[in-house]
């Protein structure tokens, strides 16, 4: 084995190789010391741009109906395009059960976990294989400030980040976020904790990709901060306290992989239970809530899919300022809604992570409050944290969106997006200028529309 591994190191460096093999050089570095790599399969036929073309020119009823139809075409053309591929997998499996494969219907690619170089140079073979690339693992957001806020320094009444957005005027007419759902993609969720368990929604409201774990978990805290901010039952941490949230768990640790990032926004279209099983595309969510960001756009497939399902996909903007054009992947995407974070002054909040993006187009598209928010905490059932960060900021976006979503539930994104841009509120301007837009006029490189505001918003939707 070792004598055809050098082998095979010798024919790539030599150029021997290049020219035939569809797997990427990281893929033989990483085998050439290790036992076995976690690898992305992609495919020549990937038609995804006609397929949700043909949706997209089809009227539907209702949504549910629609990503229905969508999910059916995507798994159709990916269970044509990988027959033979799969089939060789699942003979692998059966010879060395440590390999997790794992299709990806939503981009037509295939995950697996633990491929040796047999394997490899197997599926090396396949005319139907466009690249094998090694999975990259990529940050998850960082809070820029956390600060456990013990029993007695817990105040009642709503937090300051609610009160900004002027949920609690949204709440006086009776919507309080019931009907809606968001889904989460961070780090995991702790969902015994007393502000989260009655909004947690159980059927297939739980999926961790990597490690297959049976209920809500998370290891280091910021999904329970996102779900707290989004619909917190208890000390008015909730923008939408009587939405249901679900999770899939896209990062561990500090880090998440591309594979179960990708894995994460097939399962928001259509939620499985959490063993990857019993598809219900019913039970898609009204928006995903990001908690990580990448510099690279291997999410954008997901992206689009989600956007003609009618699902919204938020991101944190990140905290890679200061300067212009420092908005971090997905958010810079025209197909996500960005989001930054304001201090209780007002002001945003520093570092400064500012537009354009790439293309050019003006990014973030909206300010939150995201300094020192109160939420829910992973560590006890009754434990809080005082936390910053870009990603705390989503969240009241997400809650928003919830509300907007229980006012009107068969309300289409783009209504949606409206609804949120054109009731925006100004922030402090700071005299900032980024890609030629001061930060006085509205919308801009550093705030986007301005401040999200949920009783404008809610007005709005007609």
């Amino acid at each position: 084995m070792k004598i055809q591994l050098v082998l095979l190191i010798l024919g790539l460096t030599s150029g021997t190789f290049t020219a035939v093999s569809k797997i990427s050089p990281s893929v033989w570095k990483h085998i050439s010391k290790n036992a076995s790599v976690n690898i992305l399969i992609s495919f020549k036929e990937s038609d995804l741009e006609s397929i949700r073309g043909s949706i997209t020119s089809q009227s539907f009823a209702t949504r549910t109906q629609r990503i229905q139809a969508l999910y059916n075409s995507l798994k159709t053309h990916a269970d044509s395009t990988q027959a033979q591929v799969l089939k060789a997998l699942e003979g692998s499996k059966a010879r060395k059960n440590s390999i997790q494969v794992n299709q990806l219907w939503i981009t037509n690619q295939i995950s697996v976990n633990g491929a040796d170089l047999t394997l490899l140079q197997e599926l090396d073979k396949f005319s139907e294989i466009s690249s094998i690339e090694k999975e990259k693992i990529i940050p998850s957001v960082q809070p820029t400030e956390s600060k456990v806020v013990p029993k007695a320094e817990l105040q009642a009444g709503e937090q300051w980040g609610v009160l900004r957005v002027e949920a609690p005027e949204v709440w006086q007419s009776g919507i309080r976020g019931a009907g809606a759902v968001i889904a989460i993609v961070a780090t995991g969720v702790r969902e015994t904790h007393e502000a989260l368990i009655n909004g947690y929604r159980q059927q297939n409201g739980w999926y961790d990709p990597a490690r297959k774990t049976d209920s809500p978990n998370d290891d280091r805290g910021v999904g329970t901060v996102v779900a707290g901010v989004i619909a917190g039952r208890l000390k008015g941490i909730g923008v939408a306290p009587e939405a249901q949230w679900i999770a899939c768990k896209g990062c561990i640790s500090f880090t998440c992989s591309t594979s179960d990032l990708l894995a994460c926004g097939q399962w928001a279209l259509c939620p499985t239970d959490s063993r990857g099983l019993d598809v219900c595309c019913d039970l898609a969510p009204s928006a995903v809530t990001n908690a990580w960001s990448s510099q690279s756009d291997f999410y954008e497939e997901v992206l689009k899919t989600l956007e003609v399902a009618g699902i919204a996909s938020i991101f944190a903007a990140g905290s890679y300022g200061p300067g212009c054009g420092t908005i971090g992947y997905p958010g810079d995407s025209v197909k996500s809604i960005a989001v930054t974070s304001t201090e209780i002054s007002n002001n945003g909040s520093s570092p400064w992570t500012a537009g354009p993006a790439e293309d050019g187009n003006i990014k973030p598209d909206l300010s939150a409050p995201g300094s020192y928010i109160l939420s829910a905490w992973h560590t006890a059932d009754k434990g809080y944290v005082g936390m910053s960060g870009t990603f705390v900021a989503a969240a009241h976006v997400s809650g928003v969106i919830a509300l907007l979503k229980s006012k009107q539930p068969e309300a289409s994104l783009e209504k949606i997006k409206e609804a949120l841009l054109n009731g925006a509120q100004p922030i402090v301007p700071t005299g900032q200028n980024c890609g030629g837009i001061d930060d006085s006029i509205f919308p801009n490189n550093h705030a986007g529309y301005g401040v999200v505001n949920a009783r404008v918003s809610v007005a709005l939707l007609s």
